[in-house]
């Protein structure tokens, strides 16, 4: 009897670690996250480079400024990114897939660079 209770219990651990995470209807998907910071990174790196250009000026508004571009451009509000990040960040492993995914796309981004500039080197 109480191996079948030891064997029942090992079951519904294994069950509750493997469950897959249900993303709610109102957090953006993880295509949606992964696009959405990626273009907020550019928007970074943007901001950055016209800051050095004219150092008169702040970033952060720049920053802000571009963000909400980015939010209208994927018709969202700043909160529900928020909300969307906050959810991410309390689930590792999703953030993971995002972050994963990102890594993938500058990768991608360095090897058609690198072909780019050795297809222009070779004419």
């Amino acid at each position: 009897m109480i191996t079948r209770i030891h064997l029942l219990f090992c079951i519904l651990i294994l069950t509750c670690c493997t469950a897959k995470v249900r993303i709610p209807n109102d957090v953006l998907n993880q295509n949606q996250m992964t696009q959405i910071l990626w273009d907020l990174l550019k928007a970074d790196a943007l901001a950055s480079e016209l800051y050095t250009k004219d150092s008169s000026s702040l970033p952060k508004p720049k920053n802000l400024n571009l963000y909400q571009e980015v939010f209208s451009s994927y018709a969202i509000t700043k909160e529900t990114f928020d909300k969307s990040y906050t959810f991410y960040e309390q689930h590792p492993e999703l953030m993971k897939t995002v972050l994963d995914t990102m890594n993938v796309q500058r990768e991608k981004m360095k090897i058609k660079s690198l072909y780019k500039n050795i297809s222009k080197q070779r004419t």
